[in-house]
């Protein structure tokens, strides 16, 4: 699991919600988001792969950016995290 933190580098008492965690991804619906940065073009296919063989999800949603540098459209956004479980995010994506 990954922790935000203030930017400010010290969390606020008592201001983290209730998280919900997943006992198991077999079955789930597992979304990748990752915004095809040329660096990551090897190795982004054989760690969604990995990810997949391991979990056995029910389905898997992806959100791609077409463009490195500028946030995925907020409808896009919206519309993959509400069809999926987990989402499997990539640096910078």
């Amino acid at each position: 699991m990954l922790q935000a933190y203030s930017p400010v580098g010290f969390p606020a008492a008592g201001s983290s919600k209730v998280r919900r965690h997943l006992e198991s991804l077999r079955g789930k619906k597992i979304g990748f988001l990752w915004n095809q940065y040329n660096t990551t073009q090897r190795f982004w296919p054989r760690f969604e792969e990995a990810v997949v063989a391991k979990n056995e999800p029910g389905a898997i949603v992806r959100a791609y950016k077409e463009n490195t540098w500028t946030p995925l459209a907020g409808e896009k956004l919206l519309e993959f995290l509400l069809n999926v479980d987990c989402a499997v995010v990539g640096v910078g994506a």
